[in-house]
């Protein structure tokens, strides 16, 4: 049997977050207005999944607080209230309100191939959260200068872990920088080496590719004992940018059948 998410720990990670963010509100990158953004999705949802299922970005896009001539909270909707229980039930509704449809539809691609959604129309419910940051930057993560970014993962990749504690996945999916991946980055216990699980060897239009796309994967273990993967595509501009989208999907299958193929629990 599956540990529990943790109720009681996202309280707290709620309050964590707002902490991070009052403490970074005027600086120069910061998104304003805006609210840090702990994780995306129907968190009920995602604990009845089977199996639960997580995908992993760098920070939230400054795409998710439109400019305050529109409406800046139209995505998350009272977003901003001290109240962690109901900052949690915003997140909660992300993807029932005006999703960043644009760019989580590559991973909704992924996510189908291994019969989930963002969406609650499969099975089973995916979250979505950040490794760098939940706070959202003006530049994009890649543009902000590195003592920035240095700046942001000392509290963000901390936070991170904390959440993958809480939330327990079966499986998480990054299609971030490699170096994300075998920089020490992640503080979790491996529980075997990383393995090339499938590789893409031609282009959307089916030529050859100079250079393939892998997928790979690796099992940890979770503190109370539960494993769980860990897949990684190459990105370019979006998630596994460079496959088409019956390709994501295909990788999504990949990805799901080795766990179910791999898995000890």
């Amino acid at each position: 049997m599956k540990p529990p998410v943790v109720q009681s720990s996202l309280l707290e990670l709620a309050g964590t977050a707002r902490e991070q963010y009052e403490a970074h509100q005027n600086e120069w990158w910061m998104v304003r207005p805006s609210a840090p953004v702990l994780f995306f999705g129907n968190l009920a949802g995602y604990e009845a999944s089977c199996p639960r299922i997580a995908t992993v970005g760098l920070n939230p896009s400054q795409h998710e607080f439109p400019s305050p001539s529109e409406d800046p909270f139209l995505r998350f909707p009272n977003a901003d209230s001290d109240d962690a229980a109901v900052y949690l039930s915003v997140l909660s509704s992300y993807f029932r309100n005006c999703p960043y449809r644009s760019w989580f539809g590559s991973y909704e691609e992924v996510l189908q191939g291994m019969g989930a959604t963002y969406y609650g129309a499969e099975e089973n419910t995916a979250l979505h959260t950040d490794i760098g940051s939940v706070l959202s930057t003006n530049p994009t993560w890649n543009k902000l200068d590195i003592q920035t970014r240095n700046q942001l993962t000392r509290e963000g990749v901390p936070l991170w872990h904390d959440l993958i504690r809480c939330l327990q996945p079966d499986i998480l999916f990054a299609s971030i920088a490699w170096k994300w991946m075998n920089d020490g980055t992640i503080q979790l216990e491996p529980c075997a080496s990383w393995e090339v699980i499938h590789t893409f060897e031609k282009k959307k239009e089916y030529r050859p590719r100079k250079s393939p796309v892998e997928i790979k994967a690796r099992w940890y273990m979770h503190s109370t004992g539960h494993r769980f993967l860990i897949a990684h595509g190459r990105a370019s501009q979006t998630p596994l940018g460079l496959l088409s989208n019956e390709q994501k999907r295909t990788a999504g299958c990949k990805i799901l059948a080795h766990w179910q193929e791999t898995r000890k629990d």
